[in-house]
């Protein structure tokens, strides 16, 4: 959605810099950045018509995010040993009841981000297993779907060298907490009702309360359209620029994990993109040759509910680590019926796409830095091309990136509470027509109308070619000519 479309008035409008992307060919030189209107498109807002992967229901019913724990206990435990090298590590290995092919799906219910929700899980968590060992949990047709590394972003170091980069990204992280002040309040499912509350509390224990985003990513819908740096890597550039520096290392670490326990070839494709972004493009988020995940969140004392990384690559592994001093802040897996105990050092790689997860109740100064993968970059190579459907509804110039879009934009959201507060702003975002034989008719106008002007454009191009290339072709004969004559 474009800035001028975003009253559907087709005339431009001026949008705060926080709420645009930058493409990220721009370079970054300045401690802040105002970008452009004409290098910017609009950030992904809840309301945003866009292809969402997850299903939404209005009335959810319980059961599903009633997880019932499916380990299979059979027989005495069993070990293996993964990695080769100085990364050799024996696993517990723990089983769980479904194949990998019920595990990973195309669609997922999403959990209801409710305090009903959390306290069912945290009351469950109760009675789990808390580990801390090296484990793996795998499926019942033997794929790994998450790993606990005992002190794993050590592994392959010398005790001294062991020390002195634990050191420094403790160091980095504190000088962040110091000299970076993120500019929006991250949501917590764990606080009922005043989050802001939440976080005064917190800065007067002296401890922050916060979660930045340093990633470079697409915007949800859009794998065709323009990879941008994300906003929170926008300003303090030197601060953002040596905290990626200092703790370039972890990612190394982490890279070369996934290299040892990937099968499904995530890692390949992974870090061969992250490469031919290079430096000039990610610019300060580049971390080195090694790396293989485009984003990295830091949350401080910060956790979600339980939820699925909806916009993780499906098959992606994404990492955890923690630093600072804290007790509890246990990782809880529902489906696993278990709780990692995180320490400082440790390292958690898992499909957090496809798993159920959060953080439980956490006592002290917990920092995690989470790394993962955008799935609309994967994506560009992916289903259709990219459309730019005009909307035929009478005085709208809304134009949209794709047919889901488009529905979506004429019939408005589905969930009940989004579309009573679309309706209510009376923006002109959505028509809210109910019936589909409408909305499937002026679909097909929509992509007349497109596939015409792409087909006049098509032979256009194709007329420009041929003129070209005779042109060429006449001057090389008469350079012939000239050299014969």
């Amino acid at each position: 959605m474009s800035a001028s479309d975003a009253d559907g008035s087709g005339e431009g409008v001026k949008r705060p810099r926080q709420a645009l992307m930058v493409d990220a060919t721009i370079v970054i030189t300045n401690e802040e950045v105002d970008v452009p209107m004409d290098d910017a498109v609009a950030l992904d807002d809840p309301d945003a018509a866009t292809d969402v992967e997850m299903v939404d229901d209005d009335e959810p019913d319980k059961a599903f995010w009633m997880t019932t724990p499916g380990v299979v206990v059979d027989g005495d435990p069993t070990t293996e040993e993964v990695g080769d090298g100085p990364y050799k590590t024996t696993f517990a290995v723990r089983v769980v009841d479904k194949p990998h092919a019920a595990i990973f799906q195309k669609h997922y219910k999403r959990l209801p981000q409710t305090q009903e929700v959390l306290d069912y899980h945290l009351k469950q968590a109760q009675v789990f297993d808390v580990v801390r060992t090296s484990t793996v949990w795998k499926s019942s047709d033997g794929e790994p779907l998450a790993y606990f590394i005992k002190e794993g972003m050590s592994t392959g170091l010398s005790p001294d060298e062991s020390v002195a980069l634990l050191a420094e990204s403790e160091e980095a992280t504190a000088a962040l907490q110091k000299e970076y002040r993120p500019k929006h309040t991250p949501k917590d499912s764990r606080v009922a009702d005043d989050v802001k509350a939440m976080k005064k509390d917190m800065e007067e224990k002296g401890l922050k309360y916060a979660r930045i985003h340093y990633s470079y990513g697409k915007a949800e819908g859009r794998p065709h359209g323009p990879g941008y740096i994300r906003q929170d890597a926008r300003h303090k550039l030197p601060v953002v620029a040596k905290f990626m520096q200092q703790t370039a290392w972890e990612h190394r670490q982490v890279s070369n994990w996934i290299r040892m326990i990937d099968n499904s070839g995530f890692w390949q494709e992974a870090h061969q993109r992250y490469q031919s972004f290079g430096q000039q493009t990610l610019q300060h988020l580049y971390q080195g040759p090694e790396a293989c995940h485009l984003g990295l969140d830091v949350l401080w004392n910060v956790a979600s509910g339980p939820h699925r990384d909806k916009e993780d690559v499906p098959e992606a592994w994404t990492s955890t680590n923690t630093w600072s001093d804290y007790k509890l802040g246990y990782l809880v897996l529902p489906e696993f019926g278990v709780q990692i105990d995180q320490r400082p050092g440790d390292l958690i790689l898992m499909h957090a796409r496809a798993l159920i997860h959060f953080v439980g109740p956490t006592d002290g100064n917990r920092i995690c830095h989470v790394r993962y993968t955008n799935k609309w970059i994967f994506r560009e190579s992916q289903g259709p091309p990219p459309v730019d459907l005009p909307c035929p509804v009478d005085g709208c110039a809304r134009r949209c990136a794709s047919k889901s879009i488009f529905k979506k934009h004429l019939k408005g959201p589905t969930n009940k509470e989004q579309r009573a507060a679309a309706m209510k702003s009376g923006k002109g975002k959505y028509h809210f027509m109910d019936e589909n034989a409408e909305v499937n008719k002026l679909l097909k106008e929509a992509v007349d109308v497109y596939e015409a002007a792409a087909a006049a454009k098509d032979q256009e191009s194709r007329e420009k070619e041929e003129k070209e290339e005779k042109e060429l072709e006449s001057r090389r004969k008469m350079s012939v000519d000239f050299l014969l004559g």
